[in-house]
């Protein structure tokens, strides 16, 4: 068996730059088409027979290193993302909502 990873698999996401997690996860990906097995393969890189399965399935089209770079975890769909302009309606509403209640001392807009 080739050269075992020292680390975890999570630790080596949470560690290692994101340059070497791509080349690594790059590595699995090949050696995966070439045929190697799940298990050997999950003791190589010190990761679960699920993860080993998924990886390559994950970036079945992924052929240069940027392709198998982490994704970003910014929201798909940004136009459901609150802005200061959200923020800016809300807070005019809720102004305007005050001014209607009765009673001293109504609520307090948050800073």
């Amino acid at each position: 068996m080739e050269d075992l990873l020292p680390f975890t698999w999570e630790e080596v996401q949470r560690y290692f730059p994101p340059e070497r997690v791509a080349a690594l996860r790059q590595q699995l990906v090949e050696e995966h088409r070439r045929g190697a097995t799940v298990a050997g393969l999950a003791a190589k890189y010190r990761m679960s027979r699920t993860t080993v399965h998924n990886t390559p399935r994950r970036y079945k089209e992924a052929r240069e290193l940027r392709d198998f770079l982490d994704q970003p975890k910014a929201p798909k769909n940004p136009h459901r993302k609150v802005t200061p302009e959200h923020v800016e309606l809300v807070r005019q509403m809720w102004l305007e909502e005050k001014s209607r209640l009765k009673g001293p001392g109504g609520p307090s807009w948050p800073n």
